[in-house]
């Protein structure tokens, strides 16, 4: 593996050691204790803007200051390096870090003043990010999408005709982003190249017809390339920060510089043979040049691409001597249709298609290679990222070769469009409750699908998009996933600054309780860890071949990470030790490979083509090349049960004539091996064989059914997904969060809820360090419903778009949450004791409390509502503690009440039951 990547060693003692994190830094000035100097919070004891969306267009996520999870400055201990454990640390004291964030892009990022820029990296501090995503700040958007916005490349007179001048005061902005959030602890993640339109005047041929940021073109032409550079030295390293005094690429507050963005040879932006000239005409001497280079000549590129009957697609007129061999038709497909491409195809063959990856693989290393070894030569000593098409496994791995990091996005529900209408048309959403999902579009399948073995990963963009009603899972989901699965980098995508900013949007959660609202409690639960990384893990395996068999990389195998820590590896480049490993599934795309280690399930999803004898011999088929050689492997879909137990295995799934069998067991190297079975089918057997392994199940109960519960991290993480309920147990931080029946009793750890509301989520969490059962200071937060006004979201039943629902109408302020007074309350126990009871449905609510202080406060957005808390709390005096009313600009006054049973007084900021 080729790297020139800025790294350092270290040696790790105890691989499962979280002692040094971030959050172990000692105590700092929060963002509280800094309010308390304005004049709007001196009365205030927790500084709280307002929680409510319509009463401030940037609201606090919560009563609870969670910014002690950052260590301002940013950047203090040095560069952020990649070590070689394949984690995140800081140069100066090797301590481990994991960043959690949000995007603010394109005119939220420049079309702010400053005073606005301050109050928002206060209140991203606050609910405990610390991470700030500065992206598209060159995205113009475009003429035919109804508009062009200002950027960091000034197009103004006399520079409209060109993209290498900077407009001054939207980098100033920029500048005083990066200074604001080094301030408060926030680190910078920034992206190079965008969505930057080239222009005629940059000595860009046919410029006009490259679109945003020239996809795919960057990657391989000369003149865009030296673009890239020229745009980057004079932003990144001759220009300096004037609040920083630092250029932004020497500056180690910066973590991350994203190289371009979801732009690749595979993205399909434009198919390779139809590139407009005469980049058209270049790729295709650099596609015959390459060929040259791997082969040589004509006869041996013919020898190579015909198979064992003799076919072969490279027509008689095309020859390396003279550079005709045509470009490959990169169209995806699935492995059925695939399959029934003949392999004389001409442009479609699996033989071009196959060296159409690899050249694309190598055309797209040159890229990254060129742009590192530029950033590193001019000082820049963060990581460095590169996005690539998601769904391709072989796009993800050619950034891992070069770069530091993947990176690339997890969507939910992502709006969609009729055809031509994208972004400008009516959005489609599914609307469904994605802990129920469990298939290969599921986030812990998007997230798997571009993590690799030793390599960290960013997940640079998420969100579980608004309208869905099912959305405030979405966070705690991922924070207790991404812990689990041991990632890096989780960025929410995107906050905004204007605009939409006072109603709830697809993508911003500055607005909606249901996602901004938990943002401090997932952080806590990712950023301190509290759901501790799987110890074992598991590799699916994708060697050269498999990387360069070209059909959909879309598998049901992804999910085995809602059950493992699951990586994908190439065992004929990754030789780390396996210490660690529970077992490996071979992903079996090219149906080739040798495989002779032990804990392996061993599936060839080829099988049914080498069986058939359309994919070349018989001995060259996977599971011989790995040992199983024997007669009656490859000559029909099952294995005959007999030959099996001769041959001293251990049949599984057997038939219901005894017969035959779906797959066995080799008792000796503790393999499974698969017969021709579906993915789908294998996926939930490799489920179950892994517990088979970690000796939590017997080989003779292996199934092929997946459970109605799935467990990760021992169990601290519960997807029950026949109910649609997400539960997360921690000693510390306890969540419950999905569909609920009204009245039923429901528990994660210490945590216990009975509630009215249909919808919810629940976060409960320790805020001194103590577990929950121990811990005299606990905030509790609920969330239910958030919608805009009016809002108008509806199922289609027919015509385009039948089965989805269609937002009709976006809806206005303000921001409404159903709630609605109720005889009967929502009661939330912790370790059994119970402590609220909120008489509301729907609606949101918060409580923090301090039993030593004999103080709790409470914030509700429905006016009137009855609390009763947990009479201990304030001891003897419980039925008559004192309660004061809190308001966003105005002194606190008494709320005319005492006790601990109260009303709660419509519209107050929040309320304090204590001194």
């Amino acid at each position: 593996m080729t790297q020139n990547c800025f790294r350092f060693t270290f040696s790790i003692v105890v691989s499962l050691a979280l002692a040094c994190y971030v959050f172990a830094a000692p105590p700092h000035q929060t963002i509280t204790k800094t309010r308390h100097d304005v004049p709007r919070y001196a009365a205030d004891p927790l500084a709280v803007r307002a929680m409510n969306p319509a009463f401030d267009m940037y609201p606090d996520s919560s009563l609870v200051d969670f910014s002690f999870l950052l260590d301002p400055p940013a950047g203090k201990h040095g560069f952020v390096v990649r070590a070689d454990d394949g984690t995140f640390r800081f140069e100066k004291n090797h301590e481990r870090v994991r960043f959690w964030g949000v995007t603010v892009a394109a005119s939220h990022v420049g079309d702010i003043e400053k005073s606005r820029i301050e109050t928002v990296t206060d209140v991203l501090a606050r609910a405990g990010c610390n991470l700030l995503r500065l992206h598209e700040l060159d995205n113009r958007g475009g003429e035919q999408f109804n508009l062009v916005r200002r950027t960091i490349i000034d197009e103004a007179y006399p520079n409209n005709n060109k993209s290498t001048a900077f407009d001054p005061e939207y980098r100033d902005r920029v500048d005083w982003w990066i200074a604001c959030a080094k301030k408060r602890g926030m680190y910078v993640y920034l992206v190079v190249r965008g969505y930057r339109t080239f222009r005629e005047g940059d000595d860009v041929p046919n410029a006009d017809k490259l679109g945003r940021a020239a996809k795919p073109y960057a990657f391989f032409d000369p003149r865009l390339i030296e673009l890239q550079k020229q745009y980057a030295q004079a932003w990144l390293f001759d220009h300096v920060n004037p609040y920083t005094g630092i250029p932004i690429g020497r500056d180690p507050a910066v973590c991350m510089l994203e190289i371009e963005n979801e732009d690749s040879l595979f993205f399909g932006h434009v198919a390779w043979r139809e590139f407009v000239e005469p980049y058209r005409t270049n790729f295709q001497k650099m596609w015959n040049a390459w060929l040259k280079s791997t082969y040589g000549t004509t006869q041996e590129l013919r020898k190579a691409w015909t198979n064992s009957k003799g076919e072969c697609p490279l027509a008689q007129n095309e020859s390396l001597e003279t550079g005709s061999v045509e470009l490959p038709d990169m169209t995806v497909s699935s492995l059925d249709n695939m399959a029934k491409i003949p392999w004389s195809d001409q442009l479609r063959s699996p033989a071009r298609t196959r060296d159409g990856v690899r050249f694309a693989s190598h055309v797209q290393r040159e890229y990254f290679k060129t742009m590192r070894d530029f950033l590193r030569s001019q000082g820049a000593k963060m990581p460095l990222c590169a996005v690539v098409h998601g769904e391709h496994v072989v796009d993800i791995y050619s950034t891992t070769r070069e770069l530091d990091a993947t990176a690339e996005n997890a969507y939910l529900d992502h709006p969609s469009f009729l055809p031509g209408a994208e972004w400008v048309g009516k959005p489609f959403y599914s609307n469904k409750n994605y802990v129920r999902e469990i298939g290969p579009y599921s986030m812990a399948a998007h997230l798997a699908r571009y993590r690799w073995t030793g390599v960290p990963l960013v997940c640079r963009e998420w969100t579980q998009c608004w309208p869905n009603e099912f959305r405030s899972a979405s966070f705690p989901d991922i924070a207790s996933f991404g812990a689990a699965q041991d990632y890096d980098m989780l960025v929410h995508f995107a906050y905004y600054t204007w605009g939409d900013a006072e109603i709830i949007s697809a993508f911003g959660p500055q607005a909606d309780p249901l996602r901004w609202g938990i943002n401090g409690y997932a952080a806590k639960i990712f950023l301190r860890h509290e759901v501790p990384a799987e110890p074992k893990r598991v590799r699916i395996a994708y060697n050269n071949e498999d990387l360069a068999t070209w059909y959909s990389f879309v598998s049901p195998l992804q999910t085995l990470a809602l059950t493992y820590r699951t990586e994908n590896w190439n065992p004929d480049e990754d030789k780390t030790s396996d210490d660690d490993v529970l077992m490996t599934v071979t992903s079996g795309r090219s149906g080739t490979g040798a495989y002779r280690g032990s804990h392996t399930v061993l599936y060839d999803a080829r099988y049914a083509e080498r069986r058939e004898g359309k994919l070349g011999p018989r001995q060259n088929g996977m599971l011989i090349t790995s040992g199983y050689d024997f007669p009656w492997i490859y000559t029909s879909a099952q294995f005959p049960t007999q030959n099996v137990i001769e041959a001293g295995f251990k049949p599984v799934l057997v038939s219901q004539d005894g017969k035959t069998c779906s797959a066995f067991f080799d008792p000796s190297r503790k393999n499974l091996v698969c017969g021709e079975i579906s993915e789908t089918r294998l996926t939930a057997l490799a489920m179950h064989f892994g517990e088979v392994l970690s000796g939590h199940r017997s080989l003779e109960s292996l199934s092929d059914s997946v459970p109605d519960v799935l467990e990760l991290a021992g169990g601290m993480v519960r997807r029950n997904v026949r109910e649609g309920v997400l539960s997360v147990e921690t000693s510390s931080t306890c969540v419950l969060a999905g569909e609920f029946t009204p009245g039923k009793h429901y528990r994660a750890g210490d945590l216990e809820l009975t509630t009215t509301s249909p919808v919810a989520t629940i976060c409960a969490t320790s805020l001194d360090d103590e577990p929950l059962d121990k811990a005299s200071k606990i905030a509790i937060k609920m969330v239910t419903v958030a919608k805009n006004r009016g809002q108008q979201l509806d199922a289609v039943k027919t015509g385009a778009g039948a089965g989805k629902y269609v937002l009709n109408y976006q809806g206005s302020a303000p921001v409404q949450t159903g709630g609605k007074a109720s005889t009967v309350p929502t009661a939330v126990w912790i370790s059994g004791k119970k402590l609220v009871e909120a008489y509301l449905m729907n609606g949101t609510w918060e409580v923090v409390i301090d039993k030593k202080a004999k103080r709790a406060h409470v914030f509700c957005d429905t006016p009137n509502v009855r609390f009763v808390l947990d009479p201990e709390i304030f001891g003897n005096n419980a039925s008559q503690v004192p309660i004061t009313r809190y308001f966003v600009e105005y002194p606190p006054v008494d709320a005319q009440q005492k006790g601990n049973d109260f009303i709660y007084p419509g519209f107050a900021k929040y309320v304090t039951l204590g001194k």
